[in-house]
């Protein structure tokens, strides 16, 4: 036996590494008794305790709440005598092995028999590729990872929501074969956390020429042109752009409902229309942040398999969504859900990670500044993006400000300054956003003659947190998966700070850990598994970083296993796009040329075609789709002469429909009288019968404020009105 695996098997009975078993006992215990008791605290404070309300709260909990008790345990563990240290580690030990018996219990023995089975397989790759096995696997330190590798794959087999573990196991014959062929090449790139000693030189990330491979498929897969255009996903994002287009302004006549910055850029693009521009920013977004997320993972270890598993997660887990046993798609029909929405996300991670790595060669100063600017523009992105931005940033910049404090406390130059330079490193960040709120006043005032109108900032993000399209989690599904890894990241979190609480380490970890809270509740609030996957990706990208952290510690039997338990959330992403059926085919599609990209557009049915013709409607004549107000206006069914299909880019109201129709009445109208004042000129309403619903006619009247009906069309399915501004047009 080898005096590293003596050494490990003896800190299963030393109690070494104690924080890392008891911040898990304590999360489990958070998560479980907030389930149990938080409804009954909920209606006691005179609310409802609805599903959501509870999952907000023990959101909120597991956030604030729950780093304070975890931090003060590990700090006050670490520091226990051997004797009571084992004590607690037995204790918290068996909360962990209860939950994880639960958990075998509750999903069967089919589920144990799979999970179980690709345990053993993690482990024994894991063990022989630290060169390890040759000390034997029935020692109680393998017998303890075991146990939590099995937990672990059953948490994270809930991914595949449509089936159980052993029906998505047996869908096919190559499933279990590329279940095990990546689980192993997980195995290999994860081992090598716990084969690096204390203090060992950070290894940088790498970019070799073998690399422009993995960057040819990258882009490849981000620039693909079908089927991507999911048509009500879309239309939220191409309804702005082309109102701007239109001569619209943002934050005062044009809602949009996934932020300022995301949909302004791509409105600046000389596209021949929207939709072409939100493909280009959404590929270009892709690219980028795919690469990021392939160097990480990559450069965990050298060779050619953590090479091939990076390539594997990013092109799987980060291009692709599994529905069903039948639906797949690729992850830019939904822009929502990847870096349309999250990709300041990974910027701020990135700044963070430049200081660490290249340390004192970049100044405190710079630092500061930088990480401050790239959180305005996440701030500037979207409302959604500052909150998920301003977590990790807010935490990470805290800890850096504080560890520079007090290692300056004994330095004369600093004595008499300390302070002062304190407060003036927690004003930076108040000062830039600040700053950019004046600019952006200044320039509104300037140019349109008034100061934004803020709301319109932050409006649909109440709205949803509100409960707007909430669904709740399902307790024994994908939600598993982000409590494990919620977990791991806590666990590194309160490793470093109970051992190494000036490394500059702790920075990068909370500043990871903040950032997988704050998108988890992207989830929260609309718990769809769906919604876990587009996740996944930033998720894994910030737990890479703190196994690259984890890597330059002291390894002990604990702190191995919170690297090895990390294997299956790696591999269980992308086994289930590798294993889907409808994955091959959705791979070698034929591509359109860009300029056929709007062909994906549902076309006009015959009925409103013909009246559509009949009133004397074109293409460059601005419409009001009312009817099936989640859409655009469908394109017409002939193409122009260039192969494009022909839709409508103007209308004479913000669109689609439903962006103003979801918002309380007094904005919805305030919105629509802005633009019509804006603009001044008339158009088209056109609305299907058979949905005209009770806020219809308030609609007709408020159009009739500043419109004149001048012409009134309609066949059996369709009502076409032609409408005139009135002279002169009202004032506001």
């Amino acid at each position: 036996m080898s005096a590293r695996h003596e050494a490990e098997t003896g800190d299963w009975l030393s109690g070494e590494g104690i924080e890392v078993v008891w911040t898990a006992a304590i999360a489990l215990v958070f998560v479980t008794a907030g389930y149990a008791l938080l409804p009954g605290f909920i209606r006691l404070m005179g609310r409802s305790g609805r599903i959501e309300s509870v999952e907000w709260s023990l959101f909120i909990l597991l956030g604030l709440g729950f780093p304070v008790v975890a931090m003060a345990a590990g700090f006050f563990a670490v520091r226990m005598a051997p004797s009571r240290a084992r004590m607690v580690s037995a204790v918290a030990g068996i909360v962990v092995t209860c939950f994880a018996l639960w958990s075998f219990w509750t999903f069967g023995p089919g589920a144990f028999v799979t999970s179980l089975g690709l345990a053993i397989v993690s482990l024994v790759v894991v063990r022989w590729s630290t060169g390890e096995m040759r000390a034997g696997l029935a020692t109680r330190g393998n017998f303890v990872i075991l146990i939590a590798l099995a937990a672990v794959w059953e948490a994270v087999l809930r991914i595949a929501y449509w089936t159980d573990a052993v029906g998505w196991m047996t869908q096919s014959a190559r499933t279990p074969v590329l279940a095990v062929v990546v689980a192993a090449g997980c195995a290999v790139t994860i081992a090598a956390v716990s084969t690096r000693s204390q203090g060992e030189t950070r290894e940088r990330f790498r970019f070799s020429w073998i690399d422009i491979i993995p960057a040819i498929v990258f882009v490849v897969l981000g620039f693909r042109t079908t089927p991507i255009v999911e048509f009500y996903h879309w239309g939220f994002w191409v309804g702005p752009v082309e109102s701007i287009r239109q001569g619209g302004w943002l934050l005062w006549d044009i809602p949009s409902q996934y932020g300022f910055l995301s949909v302004l850029l791509p409105s600046l693009l000389p596209t021949a229309n929207g939709w072409e521009a939100i493909y280009l920013f959404q590929g270009a977004l892709y690219v980028i942040t795919a690469m990021l997320l392939y160097v990480a993972i990559a450069s965990l270890r050298p060779g050619i398999i953590p090479r091939l598993t990076a390539l594997a997660f990013t092109a799987t887990a980060f291009f692709f969504r599994p529905r069903t046993f039948s639906l797949i798609i690729p992850a830019q029909d939904t822009p929502a859900g990847g870096p349309m929405r999250f990709f300041w996300c990974y910027a701020m991670l990135l700044v963070i990670v430049w200081k660490y790595y290249r340390g004192d060669k970049v100044r405190d100063r710079t630092f500061a500044i930088v990480g401050s600017v790239v959180w305005l523009f996440s701030v500037a992105w979207s409302a959604e993006s500052a909150i998920y931005t301003t977590v990790p940033w807010a935490a990470a910049y805290s800890v850096f400000l504080l560890q520079r404090f007090f290692k300056t406390r004994n330095a004369e130059s600093w004595s008499t300054n300390r302070g002062r330079n304190l407060a003036a490193g927690f004003a930076l960040p108040i000062f830039v956003i600040a700053a950019g709120i004046a600019a952006v006043t200044v320039f509104y005032r300037a140019f349109d003659g008034h100061s934004p109108d803020w709301k319109g900032y932050y409006e649909y993000a109440l709205l949803f947190s509100g409960g707007y399209s909430a669904l709740p989690a399902d307790s024994r599904g994908a939600v598993w998966y982000l409590v494990v890894l919620f977990i791991v990241a806590s666990a590194i979190v309160v490793r470093f700070l109970s051992r190494e609480p000036e490394s500059s380490k702790l920075v990068v970890a909370v500043g990871a850990w903040g950032t997988i809270w704050a998108i988890s509740s992207y989830f929260v609030s609309r718990s769809h598994p769906v919604n876990l996957l587009s996740l996944i990706p930033l998720l894994m990208f910030s737990t890479v970083l703190m196994l690259h952290l984890l890597s330059t510690s002291s390894a002990d039997g604990w702190t191995n296993l919170l690297s090895t338990v990390t294997v299956p959330l790696l591999a269980m992403p992308i086994v289930l796009t590798l294993a889907h059926r409808g994955f091959p085919s959705l791979l070698v599609r034929d591509q359109l040329p860009m300029s056929k990209l709007t062909l994906q557009v549902p076309v006009m049915d015959s009925s409103l075609t013909q009246l559509a013709f009949t009133s004397g409607v074109r293409p460059a004549d601005p419409v009001f789709f009312v009817s099936e107000g989640k859409f655009l206006m469908p394109r017409w069914p002939a193409p122009d002469v260039s192969g494009r299909a022909v839709t409508n880019p103007r209308a004479f109201a913000p669109k689609p429909y439903e962006v103003i129709n979801t918002l309380p009445g007094a904005r919805r109208d305030l919105y629509m009288t802005r633009f019509q004042h804006r603009l001044g000129e008339g158009g088209w309403l056109i609305q299907k019968k058979s949905q005209i619903n009770p806020d219809y006619q308030g609609l007709l009247g408020l159009i009739e404020k500043s419109f004149t009906r001048t012409g009134s069309f309609e066949n059996e399915k369709w009502t076409i009105y032609r409408y005139e501004p009135k002279r002169p047009v009202p004032d506001l």
